[in-house]
């Protein structure tokens, strides 16, 4: 179980490079706060679930001050058997004009009996503020697989670059590349 709390003051930036794995069970926590004018709050987060692992993640963002922002950016790999939770929830609480928000959850189901239960929440009480949030649950698209194949590449490896790609969107910042290597190891295991 991860759990993780921060509270932004006044045009406090902060962003978080989340790259995570399942478990047999792991649970993931975060709340955020954006508590003072002008803050801005910004998660990335790339996980690789593989066959039979577990991933609960439970966010919240919430906005208690004004003119605040937050973006969020989640893409979730799963693989045979395995099981991701998503609960993704931005809260601007009253008086908290000029807020921006969005949230952006996608899935990639890339082996047979996975289970992906994903949840994006806005619970807003205050007007005059921009958000916006989706999900995406998919496979690889059919018309990929054939390109690659029409190039030579095996299916196998065909499957393996394609979620790489999937997940090189949100695998930044300063641990970019040993998070690479772990996703690669897990993809080939």
């Amino acid at each position: 179980w991860q759990f993780l709390r921060a509270q932004l003051a006044r045009d406090a930036n902060y962003r978080l490079h989340n790259h995570v794995s399942g478990a047999q069970l792991r649970r993931q926590d975060m709340q955020i706060i954006c508590a003072g004018a002008g803050a801005h709050a910004e998660v990335v987060s790339a996980g690789f679930i593989p066959a039979g692992a577990h991933l609960d993640q439970q966010i919240t963002l919430e906005h208690t001050a004004p003119n605040t922002t937050s973006t969020q950016v989640f893409h979730n790999i799963v693989d045979s058997k395995a099981k991701v939770t998503f609960n993704g929830r931005i809260h601007i609480h009253k008086d908290c004009a000029g807020v921006d928000a969005t949230l952006s959850n996608k899935n990639l189901c890339i082996g047979d009996n996975a289970t992906i239960n994903t949840k994006p929440e806005l619970e807003i009480y205050t007007d005059d503020v921009k958000c916006a949030h989706g999900t995406t649950i998919g496979q690889l698209a059919d018309d990929h697989m054939f390109y690659c194949a029409s190039r030579g590449i095996a299916p196998a490896e065909a499957r393996n670059l394609l979620a790489q790609a999937f997940l090189n969107v949100c695998t930044t910042g300063p641990t970019a590349d040993s998070a690479q290597t772990m996703f690669e190891a897990l993809a080939h295991a």
